[in-house]
């Protein structure tokens, strides 16, 4: 999920600049373009699932390698 919201944040931050780019927009009118784009509601919550499930993920699967019972934990045969 994380993998995922990072793909759409970064699609999303290329392709606002490439609309502003294209548009031959003023400096200024460029600059607030981009500002209210970034700080879109969909661009937040995207962003927001991104960091969390970045910072979330390790401290999950590392409970999850602890209590694992289907393998074996690797001091077998020593």
């Amino acid at each position: 999920m994380g993998a995922f919201c990072g793909i759409v944040v970064n699609v999303h931050v290329g392709v606002d600049l490439a609309a502003a780019a294209a548009a031959h927009l003023t400096d200024d009118t460029a600059a607030r373009f981009l500002v209210t784009a970034f700080n879109s509601t969909s661009n937040k919550v995207f962003t927001d699932v991104y960091f969390i499930s970045e910072y979330a993920a390790p401290p999950i699967m590392a409970f999850a390698l602890w209590r694992r019972t289907t393998c074996g934990r690797g001091t077998e045969g020593s």
